[in-house]
């Protein structure tokens, strides 16, 4: 059975740039929080305002198991949550287009669920963010405040959809050695590999691959020549501060990046001397990647609010959720071409 037949369906300026200190300089990217969790995005004052949340549905373990099978592929469904939302069907059909109908005996197989054993590293990592880009500048970095924001994101997953499947766990109080259930995606999120100020290098194996992004569908994918090789969801911009239409090519790609908060650029689009370097880390409001094009104040890049991706605006920047920013920096290089309609 085909999961694209009804039947099934009802189951289912360039102000980026390096520093001597190899610190990512960036202004006019931006993402409203998805919730009340105090995040550095929620320091920005000219941050865009969400849409309320849709009604949440009951989740699939079909849906599930579909969507960690497309994640496999590299065909990101957002949020994988056992939900059918408009990005795992729209990356569905995509890779139905290329490989042929999905049956589900294809993911049939896949085992939904895995346990994962709470590390003192785990907890180690979260810690505490100031209200305004003063306070932040003086932090460390810019880490998860909740634990369960930390495996969420390790397992592309909602804070939600976590609890749902876990009823009985509070994870305020989860210690070392507590195992939850979390969704058994094929590549977790490791935040312990991302290193602050890492450079990708040009690659020649990657320099014939290229990037599309589509606003209208709010997807970005990854061709190597003529071949889509993956597709990513993201949040490309906003009706008054759209990504900009064109070619560019991306200039440089650092991971952990640190961020240049100034209101100026934010709010006018212009460049001040009045300006906060905001450290790196998870919860920063470029996530943990920025790759910067020939644009001024552009890129592609995490997010600090990985639920909000899709839904939300952002300031002229492409936006993923961490977990693709990820993989999308071990697809991709210097000098590769971007093409935004």
């Amino acid at each position: 059975m085909s999961f694209s037949q009804p039947v099934v369906s009802r189951v289912f300026g360039y102000s980026v740039f390096l520093t001597l200190n190899t610190m990512l300089l960036m202004s006019g990217c931006q993402s409203p929080p998805v919730r009340q969790e105090p995040t550095a995005v929620s320091i920005a004052r000219a941050t865009l305002p969400s849409p309320p949340p849709p009604a949440r549905l009951q989740f699939s373990e079909e849906i599930l198991k579909l969507q960690i099978f497309l994640e496999g592929k590299d065909f990101g469904p957002g949020l994988v949550d056992g939900r059918k939302g408009s990005f795992t069907n729209k990356v569905l059909r995509a890779y139905e287009s290329l490989h042929g109908p999905v049956l589900t005996t294809d993911f049939q197989s896949i085992t939904p669920y895995t346990s994962y054993k709470i590390r003192e590293e785990d907890l180690a990592r979260i810690g505490k963010m100031g209200s305004s880009p003063q306070q932040i500048a003086l932090q460390r970095n810019q880490p998860y405040t909740e634990l369960i924001a930390f495996i969420s994101e390790r397992y592309h997953t909602s804070r939600a959809f976590l609890r749902e499947i876990n009823p009985a766990v509070d994870f305020s109080l989860l210690h070392a050695g507590d195992s939850v259930r979390v969704p058994n995606v094929s590549a977790p999120f490791r935040i312990e590999n991302y290193s602050a100020a890492a450079k990708t290098p040009p690659d020649h194996f990657r320099k014939n691959r290229s990037i599309q992004v589509d606003t209208q569908a709010r997807l970005l994918k990854v061709l190597n020549g003529d071949q889509p090789i993956a597709l990513f969801p993201i949040t490309p911009g906003s009706s008054d501060l759209p990504a900009p239409p064109g070619t560019w090519i991306i200039r440089g790609i650092v991971a952990m990046p640190w961020y240049r908060y100034d209101a100026g650029m934010l709010n006018h689009g212009i460049r001040t001397k009045n300006f906060y370097m905001l450290p790196p880390g998870p919860r920063s409001p470029v996530g943990i990647l920025f790759a910067g094009i020939n644009k001024p104040g552009i890129g592609i890049h995490g997010t600090g609010n990985p639920e909000t991706i899709g839904r939300s605006a952002s300031h002229g920047c492409i936006r993923l959720s961490n977990w693709d920013a990820a993989r999308f920096r071990e697809l991709v290089t210097v000098g590769n071409t971007v093409i935004i309609r």
